[in-house]
């Protein structure tokens, strides 16, 4: 499931778990009562997918500093090459079932 980092959703989470949305300006990762940030969400993800991608948990053996400089530097790259935006796009009706908020407003709706 997916949400903005700015949404309610998000913030409520992030809240019981002990961190300020406000200061993220990242990918966040939550997993049962854990928070992941930056270069972890990559190998925490990279550890729920298949085939070559899973390989990519090799990379938690590198130090979390080093790897999270990468992680700023590729971002940063990124950002020259596609632009940066500070709101996301809309998402199609089929991507919108994967947000934990339209999920929300669905049950909202049917009770």
């Amino acid at each position: 499931m997916f949400a903005p980092l700015q949404s309610e959703a998000a913030v409520l989470m992030l809240k019981e778990r002990g961190y300020d949305q406000q200061k993220m300006d990242s990918i966040v990762f939550l997993s049962g009562t854990k928070a992941y940030f930056k270069s972890d969400v990559a190998i925490e993800i990279a550890q729920l997918l298949t085939g070559v991608p899973h390989y990519l948990i090799i990379f938690r053996y590198i130090p979390k500093w080093f790897r999270d400089i990468v992680y700023d530097l590729v971002a940063k790259i990124r950002y020259r090459i596609f632009g940066k935006t500070t709101t996301c796009d809309r998402p199609t009706d089929e991507l919108r079932e994967n947000f934990i908020e339209y999920k929300q407003e669905n049950a909202q709706q049917r009770s």
